[in-house]
């Protein structure tokens, strides 16, 4: 959708002051090899929206929310001191009518192959940190400490 797809007028640029092994990753001209020849495209946007963003997010399953929410965040330290370690994690609220809130943390299967349209209908404690843990398989991965959750 992105991108035009005719070749840029500004190759021999390239080629000539920049180079062609310099385009960045993060520039909007796009080298590629069409019969032989390097010719170059100019993309409208390689960043999405919030909108759209937030439409692709909504076309996913919970297992693959999930998991695309821990790999998203996975090298983000939340701790506002040197010494300690802090990470995201997902959370699930749930409540019955005139009860309290619940507040499970929503783990990712321990099996990446666990099929993806099931329910977070699987809840159990990790033995290692004593979190509540959910998820849509029997065996999970505790988002708190990484051990795994044995759920019923």
């Amino acid at each position: 959708h992105g991108f035009h797809a005719s070749p840029s007028a500004h190759l021999p640029w390239l080629v000539k002051r920049a180079g062609i092994g310099t385009i960045s990753a993060s520039s909007d001209i796009v080298p590629f090899v069409q019969g032989g020849v390097v010719k170059t495209f100019r993309c409208r946007s390689l960043i999405m929206d919030e909108s759209r963003a937030i439409a692709w997010l909504n076309t996913l399953t919970d297992k693959q929310f999930a998991e695309f929410f821990y790999r998203a965040v996975a090298d983000r330290n939340t701790s506002d001191l040197p010494e300690w370690n802090g990470h995201f994690v997902l959370a699930g609220a749930q409540k019955l009518p005139d009860e309290p809130w619940d507040i499970d943390l929503i783990g990712v299967p321990a099996n990446a192959d666990f099929v993806d349209d099931h329910p977070i209908c699987q809840s159990g404690t990790c033995m290692t940190c004593e979190s509540t843990v959910r998820s849509v398989a029997k065996n999970a991965r505790c988002p708190v400490c990484g051990a795994d959750v044995y759920r019923t």
